[in-house]
C-alpha cells in the first residue's frame, strides 16, 4: 500500500488540469492500475442531419464532446472518469469552415470537434462511473461520433458521458421521412449511473464568449493548475482526497475537498467480492449565495445522469448522498447504499451550522462549545472515538466496511495523524491520517451518513510503541 500526498513540490506525477486523466493514470501505474481504454466521443445534433430538415443558416446547434479514461486494477475491475465541453454555433458558421455533418464523414468531423474541444474542455467538473467489460474500447481508441436528437446542453451530455451508444442513423420509409433509431450499441459494458464530481462550482468558469462567438478564458485555473491529492492506493483499491487549487476563491465552499473511493470492502461474508464507489462534489447551485448556504441535512436525493439505454429501477446509487455498490448479494446492480459508523444522534448539540452555512469551515471555530458534548477526544487519557464504516441497505443490513478506513468525530479533533491499537497485536499501531471533507459526499451529506460530517482516517502504515515503522 502506498501514501501519497501530491502537494509538496518535489512530488512526481504531478496531476495538473490540463492533463488530468493522463497523470492520473500515470499515479494509478504507481500500483500497477492499468489504463483499459481512452476514448473522445462526440456528440451533434440529429435533426440537422433528417432527412425532411430544412436547415438555414441563421440556426444555431449544439456540439459536445466528452473525453473518457478507464482504469483498470490488478483484478480486472474499471471505473471511469470522463471530462466534457460544449458549445453552440449557427449552422452558417459551420458551413462556412466546411464542417457540415451532412457533406463531410464522421472522420472528418470529429477531427474538427475534437479540436475545438480543447478549448472548451470543462476540468471543473468530472464525471466518473463503474463498468464491467469494454466491449471493444481498447486504449487510444477511435473517436465516436454519435448524432443525438436533441440540442439542448443536459441531452447532449447525457449523450456523450453515456459509453455504449456509439452509433444512430435516421430510418425511412414510404410512411415517414425518418425515425431515429440506434444502430450500435454495446450493453454488455454494464455502464453504472454517471456520479458528477464537481471540482469547484462552475459558475468561476467560462469558456464560450455567446456575446463574441468564440472561445474564452473566463476563469483563474489554468493549463498548470495543479490539484491536490492525499490517500491510499494499493493495486486494488484507492481512497483519495482531491482539492483543486482554492486559492482563487477560499471562502464560501465553492472549492470543496472532495473524496473518491472505489474498490473493495471487507465483507460480512467470505467470498463475497462487491466493489463499492462514491464521489463528492461542490454542492450544486445557480449562485454563489445558494452554494454557500447548501442544506447538508436535506434528505433530497440528489440526480445522477443514466445511460442512455439503462435505468436501473428503483433506487441507484448517484455516489453523492449515497454508496454505489458493484453488486447486490442476489444480482442487482449499482444500487444505493449507505455509511453506518458510532456516532452520536445528528440532531445532538453543537449545531453543526452557522447563519446557514452547514460546511466545516463556517462553523468549526474557536467560538463554537464543541468541548461541552460528547465523543470529543478525552483531556486525560487523549484517546478518540473511532469506528469502522459500514456499508448498509434497507434490505441488505451490514454489507461490509471500507477498507483500511475509520470515521471518528470531527468535533474538537485538531491532529493529522491518530493511532489505533491493534487488537491482537497490543504493541503494534495501525496510524491513520485525518481529513475532513467539505464538499457533498455520504461522509458530509444526509442521508448518506446518519451524523454529519464524518471525520475520515485513512491507513498510512503500522507502527511499534516507539513510532517505528512496522514493514509487513
Amino acid at each position: 500500500m502506498a501514501f501519497i500526498d501530491t502537494t509538496p513540490a518535489s512530488f512526481s506525477p504531478k496531476v495538473n488540469e490540463a492533463d488530468l486523466q493522463g497523470r492520473l493514470g500515470q499515479l494509478l501505474a504507481t500500483q500497477n492500475w492499468t489504463v483499459a481504454a481512452n476514448v473522445k466521443k462526440v456528440v451533434y445534433d440529429a435533426r440537422w442531419t433528417k432527412p425532411s430538415a430544412v436547415n438555414v443558416n441563421t440556426s444555431v446547434v449544439r456540439n459536445t464532446v466528452a473525453e473518457h479514461f478507464i482504469y483498470k486494477n490488478a483484478e480486472g475491475k474499471m471505473f471511469g472518469v470522463a471530462i466534457a465541453g460544449t458549445w453552440e454555433m449557427t449552422i452558417g458558421a459551420m458551413r462556412a469552415i466546411n464542417k457540415d455533418p451532412k457533406v463531410i464523414t464522421a472522420q472528418e468531423f470529429a477531427d474538427w470537434a475534437t479540436n475545438e474541444f480543447r478549448s472548451y474542455r470543462a476540468p471543473h467538473t468530472l464525471y466518473m462511473y463503474m463498468i464491467e467489460q469494454t466491449s471493444g474500447l481498447v486504449e487510444n481508441n477511435p473517436d465516436i461520433v454519435l448524432m443525438w436528437e436533441g440540442s439542448e446542453a443536459d441531452a447532449q451530455l447525457r449523450a456523450a458521458l453515456d459509453i455504449e451508444v456509439e452509433k444512430a442513423e435516421w430510418k425511412t420509409d414510404a410512411q415517414t421521412t425518418g425515425v431515429y433509431t440506434v444502430t450500435l450499441a454495446h450493453l454488455d459494458r454494464m455502464q453504472s449511473p454517471i456520479m458528477t464530481a464537481g471540482l469547484r462550482t462552475k459558475l468561476l468558469d467560462n469558456y464560450y464568449s455567446s456575446g463574441l462567438s468564440a472561445p474564452a478564458q473566463f476563469t483563474n485555473w489554468w493549463y498548470d493548475s495543479e490539484l491536490s491529492i492525499k490517500g491510499h492506493m494499493t493495486p486494488t483499491n484507492l481512497f483519495l482526497i482531491i482539492q483543486a487549487d482554492n486559492v482563487p476563491a477560499p471562502e464560501g465552499n465553492l472549492v470543496p475537498s472532495i473524496p473518491l473511493y472505489f474498490g473493495k470492502i471487507d465483507p460480512i461474508e467470505e467470498g463475497d467480492e462487491a466493489y463499492a464507489m462514491f464521489v463528492g462534489s461542490v454542492p450544486p447551485g445557480t449562485s454563489l449565495s445558494s452554494i454557500e448556504n447548501y442544506d447538508f441535512d436535506n434528505t433530497t436525493r440528489l440526480p445522477s445522469i443514466l445511460p442512455l439505454l439503462k435505468s436501473y429501477p428503483k433506487y441507484p446509487a448517484n455516489g453523492l448522498d449515497s454508496v454505489m455498490m458493484s453488486r447486490s448479494k442476489l444480482g442487482s446492480r449499482y444500487q444505493a447504499y449507505y455509511l453506518s459508523w458510532n456516532a452520536p444522534a445528528n440532531a445532538i448539540p453543537p449545531e453543526r451550522s452557522k447563519n446557514g452555512k452547514d460546511y466545516p469551515r463556517a462553523w468549526n471555530g474557536a467560538e463554537n462549545p464543541l468541548y461541552k458534548y460528547s465523543f470529543n477526544p478525552s483531556r486525560y487519557s487523549q484517546k478518540v472515538h473511532t469506528s469502522k464504516v459500514y456499508l448498509i441497505h434497507p434490505e441488505e443490513g451490514v454489507r461490509g466496511s471500507l477498507k483500511d478506513t475509520i470515521a471518528l468525530s470531527a468535533l474538537s479533533f485538531n491532529a493529522n495523524k491518530l493511532r489505533v491499537r491493534k487488537e491482537l497485536c497490543p504493541n503494534e499501531y495501525d496510524v491513520f491520517r485525518y481529513f475532513l471533507v467539505e464538499g457533498i459526499s455520504p461522509f458530509t451529506k444526509k442521508p448518506g451518513t446518519q451524523y454529519r460530517p464524518a471525520g475520515i482516517g485513512l491507513y498510512v502504515n503500522t507502527v511499534d510503541e516507539e513510532g517505528i515503522e512496522i514493514t509487513p
